[in-house]
């Protein structure tokens, strides 16, 4: 009786070290108020380094019924962004593979009572087995799992950046849309004042129709450029929030200072810094838990050794044995598995030296582009739009004279502010392909962690 309840004991406590199961529903009202709960005043928890923090500031608290600003809007985003809610899943998964990943099959206990056909008495046998892999199999399940979750975490360090980056470049489109209509808001006061002279010249008889038909074509074109620009900023203006995790709110105001534009010099590029960029520093942990899996797929040829005692009761005679038994895989050499293992090994070092080849190439071409825009505002700064300043200065005295013409004033409106604008598209390209130099380049944020390897 002794051994048999032994064995219920230990049955039974195999089964209360199991983990309940414990509903979580979903109440869609009480997240759709957690949401809208996060522009509220409220202090955000301790969030990871951002990086430089001019070009990344981060606030500790946020206050959206004033203004969201970019510090605002970085620290909402790395809180509660969609793409980094997903990044850190995936961080979270890899470490619950971890608790299995290098541990003993759960061993196997065997009751089952038999008859004796020959006297009809009841023998109670029992037994127990544990399979112990050879090989390393377990070692090498670990040093995976291990290098999945070093990978995972570099991932998410990408992500985080490439949120912010993405946030920064929309306060850029932001700042550069609020600039372009103030542009525009100039030159709609101005053919409105434009269409009214001439509507008083053809009340006065000095022009005909078809003056006063351009004046107003003129005015339209201009209110309808007008109004194609608030909608791209709403637009913008959506999406940025969507992005950061809140939910579009036309009552938040988004504090995209003009600053933002300003230029910024690039520095030498690096090769020793692009080789450190988080993106192929997680690619490297991707390879190394593809170099692992080779191992664990090789252990795979190698028997289980399956060793646990014996125990039986036949009419009061008991005995008591240790069984060991041997696979022996003879006509499987897990030749497919190794096979797969290694085109997966080889896939993760072309997938890493295609990132790399990406990078330069989108850092190089950052910089070209990044040159170009320079130049031209430098150009645009030094010709044109002085000539356009004084344009505007030289009509406005003939206007006070009444010397300007309708053909003049539409012509010198629309070239003056085609100069404006285009300086304004300048600064945004040149802000935006140095963030894009930079972050591809490997200058903005480096993942100077030892790799699993140096470790």
């Amino acid at each position: 009786m002794v051994p048999r309840r032994a064995a219920l004991v230990a049955l039974l406590s195999a089964l209360t070290a199991c983990v309940q199961y414990e509903a979580r529903p979903l109440d869609p009202d009480a997240e759709r108020a957690a949401i809208a709960g996060r522009m509220r005043p409220a202090e955000l928890p301790a969030l990871p380094p951002s990086g430089d923090p001019e070009t990344f500031p981060l606030a500790s608290t946020v206050d959206a019924t004033d203004g969201l600003g970019l510090d605002e809007a970085n620290a909402l985003a790395l809180t509660h962004a969609p793409a980094l809610v997903a990044a850190r899943s995936e961080l979270r998964l890899r470490g619950a593979e971890l608790l299995r990943a290098g541990l003993l099959e759960n061993p196997e206990l065997f009751l089952g009572p038999r008859i004796d056909t020959s006297g009809g008495g009841l023998i109670f046998p029992a037994s127990l087995r544990l399979a112990i892999p050879l090989g390393g199999r377990l070692d090498a399940e670990e040093d995976r799992a291990e290098a999945e979750i070093e990978a995972a975490r570099r991932k998410l360090l990408v992500a985080e950046a490439e949120v912010l980056i993405d946030v920064r470049r929309r306060y850029i489109a932001l700042a550069s849309l609020a600039r372009r209509r103030e542009i525009l808001s100039r030159t709609v006061a101005a053919t409105e004042y434009a269409l009214e002279k001439t509507r008083q010249l053809a009340a006065a008889g000095e022009v005909d129709q078809v003056a006063l038909g351009l004046a107003i074509m003129h005015r339209d074109d201009a209110e309808h450029e007008l109004h194609e620009l608030d909608v791209e900023a709403t637009e913008a203006r959506v999406a940025l929030m969507t992005e950061i995790g809140l939910i579009p709110d036309a009552t938040v105001a988004i504090i995209a200072d003009r600053a933002i534009l300003a230029e910024r010099d690039l520095p030498a590029a690096e090769n020793a810094r692009l080789v450190r960029h988080p993106r192929l520093r997680a690619l490297e942990s991707a390879y190394l838990a593809r170099e692992h899996g080779l191992e664990v797929e090789i252990a795979e040829q190698y028997p289980r050794l399956a060793i646990g005692p014996e125990f039986e009761s036949d009419d009061g005679a008991t005995s008591v044995g240790l069984g060991v038994s041997l696979e022996l895989p003879i006509f499987d050499g897990n030749a497919g598995g190794i096979a797969v293992a290694r085109e997966r090994r080889e896939a993760a070092r072309a997938a890493w030296g295609h990132a790399m080849t990406e990078l330069a190439r989108a850092a190089e071409l950052a910089r070209v582009h990044h040159a170009h825009a320079r130049s031209d505002l430098v150009e645009l700064r030094e010709s044109a739009l002085p000539a356009a300043e004084a344009t505007e200065r030289a009509l406005d005295q003939r206007l006070e004279r009444g010397e300007a013409s309708l053909v003049e004033l539409l012509a010198a409106q629309d070239a003056i502010a085609r100069t404006r604008l285009r300086e304004v598209r300048l600064e945004q390209a040149a802000a935006l392909q140095w963030l894009e130099a930079m972050w591809n380049g490997g200058r903005l944020l480096v993942d100077d962690a030892p790799s699993e390897e140096a470790r």
